[in-house]
């Protein structure tokens, strides 16, 4: 949705705590590590897409990085990174 209101996929990424078993990319979006995703990226729109516990434990360390350019993601984003990370899993990626 945020790329059909104008925002260009090279300036979003998906913050994730752990690299391990997720994709690379997600529908053309980089996926970083959290310092990653910020270091050297302050113009990058940051989505988080997890909830609860985790949601806030992310948003405490962006915001201790600095990092003001996030987005929390809805359950349909959720669904679908939750599908994109299955389809991986099957290709072995």
């Amino acid at each position: 949705r945020l790329t059909a209101h104008g925002i260009p996929k090279k300036k979003l990424c998906f913050a994730v705590t752990d690299l391990q078993g997720t994709a690379e990319t997600v529908d053309g979006i980089l996926v970083h590590k959290i310092d990653e995703a910020v270091e050297g990226q302050r113009d990058r729109l940051i989505l988080v897409a997890v909830k609860g516990e985790k949601q806030v434990l992310m948003l405490n360390r962006l915001r201790y990085l600095g990092c003001k350019n996030v987005i929390l993601a809805d359950n349909d984003i959720i669904s679908y990174l939750q599908e994109a990370e299955v389809q991986a899993d099957e290709r072995g990626i």
